[in-house]
């Protein structure tokens, strides 16, 4: 299944991509260079009625995370796995590094175009972080879904919410407070 082929011409405009396969996940899905997910045509055993039926391949609909990253589901075998889109662009294109986490270079998180990503260092992709300022003009600080400001961090892949505020320079303090505290 690998490489690029347009075995699902009823995919529409995601033709004229580059697919391959997703790592761990070959012959059921596959993944192209602008980001999009796909399963493939296949044969899927249903244990319960014990029948075999072809599954047509078609365009997955990802959501985003708690963090704003993009995600879908996958099933194999009667078995879900959540995985980010992000590291499959880059598993499929660039090859799969354990040790190493996914940067979206333009610092928009949803963006999984392979020309947006590249691996780097837990290091490295901190500093990059720090480049890119929140909407609010601060990171770590947002405005809140009522009145107020939503101060938040997030250490060791938790999130941990500072607090709402009256004032963004409250919730600024705050953010840099702990940031004080924790970025050491």
């Amino acid at each position: 299944m690998s490489g690029s082929h347009n075995a699902h011409s009823n995919l529409g405009p995601s033709a004229a991509h580059r697919w391959r396969d997703c790592v761990g996940f070959e012959g059921f899905y596959e993944v192209s260079d602008q980001g999009l997910i796909r399963g493939v045509d296949r044969e899927v055993f249903n244990k319960g009625s014990g029948c075999s039926y072809r599954l047509k391949g078609k365009l997955l609909k990802p959501r985003k995370d708690a963090y704003g990253y993009l995600i879908t589901d996958f099933w194999t075998e009667g078995t879900k796995t959540t995985v980010k889109i992000h590291r499959l662009v880059l598993d499929a294109f660039v090859g799969p590094q354990p040790d190493l986490v996914c940067d979206h270079i333009n610092g928009v998180r949803d963006d999984n175009k392979l020309s947006n990503l590249r691996w780097l260092t837990a290091a490295d992709n901190l500093r990059s972080i720090h480049a890119h300022r929140a909407a609010s003009g601060r990171r770590g600080v947002r405005k809140g879904k009522a009145d107020g400001w939503v101060a938040y961090g997030t250490r060791n892949g938790k999130q941990h919410h500072l607090g709402v505020f009256p004032t963004f320079a409250e919730a600024s303090e705050v953010r840099e407070q702990w940031e004080d505290k924790h970025y050491v």
